[in-house]
């Protein structure tokens, strides 16, 4: 018996197209495909005000021999790459953050096509104590703010003073940020500060939310590795989440919602289908013959207890 793994053959990849080129968002769908070794990636992005993709889109799938780009962006794009249409050829998975709209056609076509993940709007948990930079910690959420007004920014700490501090370099930081009018929106409808009596009833709040990006800032941030859940974990105030996301290697496309419950990062592996492979000896097969009809008759599945038979007389 073998276990082994095949890549898929036809991958579909969404890429946004909104406020700004989302050149990261091709790399981190697009290579973990190429390296899987999926013989044919499709990428479809909406068209910008010139009617076609940004350059920097057209540019980036160029440089990583993507030659399939389509100028769809939203459901119908999701829907194109799932059925097919005369000009778009089905593929076997989708892969890609969107919309609400684009998160919703993924759903819906879901029994007909692999997806990645339902990917909602971008989340940060920051988990500080007293020794965390504020200005620091104010600046990564603002930086997952600045995503869209529907993310969510989050602060658990122990420590009010904090707290506080944290809340005035917020104001400080959103004076001059280009970003302001998103970032700001984003905090005022989504972002939110929890104050727990001591760290533990910190980390019990982080894993009720198992965030898509957690940053540790405490004293020592190693020791709570093992302790919460989460997407992606960065590890001390040195480690920004833009760091991580875009220079460190592990991919950014993460699960949200608290889906790191049970998934990780989109990877390789999300490109391969393991199958199975078995053959059997007849000295194998007639060995466990008595155990495998016992278990067909249990179940009533006389034809499964045939099978068996069968070959067993064909000893005689």
């Amino acid at each position: 018996m073998a276990w082994r793994w095949r890549p898929i053959q036809r991958a579909g990849v969404y890429i946004p197209g909104g406020r700004y080129p989302l050149l990261s968002t091709i790399l981190m769908t697009v290579i973990p495909a190429q390296a899987a070794g999926v013989a044919e990636i499709v990428v479809c992005t909406p068209p910008g005000p010139s009617g076609y993709p940004a350059d920097a889109v057209l540019g980036t799938c160029a440089l990583l021999g993507v030659r399939e780009v389509y100028r769809i962006g939203g459901a119908q794009a999701i829907a194109a790459l799932a059925y097919g249409t005369e000009y778009i050829r089905a593929v076997d998975k989708i892969t890609g953050p969107g919309s609400v709209y684009v998160t919703g056609a993924k759903e819906a076509v879901s029994s007909r096509v692999g997806i990645d993940m339902l990917a909602g709007p971008s989340e940060v948990v920051v988990l500080a104590d007293g020794s965390a930079n504020p200005r620091w910690v104010a600046s990564d959420l603002i930086s997952q703010a600045e995503h869209d007004p529907l993310a969510w920014s989050v602060l658990v700490t122990d420590n009010p003073g904090l707290a506080d501090e944290v809340n005035r370099h917020l104001s400080e930081l959103l004076e001059d940020l280009a970003t302001r009018p998103i970032a700001e929106a984003s905090l005022k409808e989504h972002g939110f500060i929890f104050l727990g009596e001591d760290l533990t009833a910190c980390v019990a709040a982080v894993n009720r939310i198992v965030p898509e990006h957690l940053c540790l800032q405490t004293a020592r941030p190693e020791e709570m590795l093992e302790r919460v859940r989460a997407g992606a974990i960065f590890i001390g105030g040195e480690t920004p989440v833009a760091w991580g996301d875009y220079w460190a290697g592990p991919n950014h496309t993460l699960p949200t919602a608290g889906h790191a419950r049970f998934r990780g990062a989109l990877s390789v592996y999300d490109f391969l289908v393991p199958y199975s492979v078995i053959k059997a000896d007849a000295h194998t097969a007639r060995a466990s013959g008595d155990k495998v009809k016992a278990l067909a008759e249990l179940e009533g599945l006389a034809g499964h207890a045939l099978t068996i038979a069968l070959r067993e007389e064909n000893d005689g």
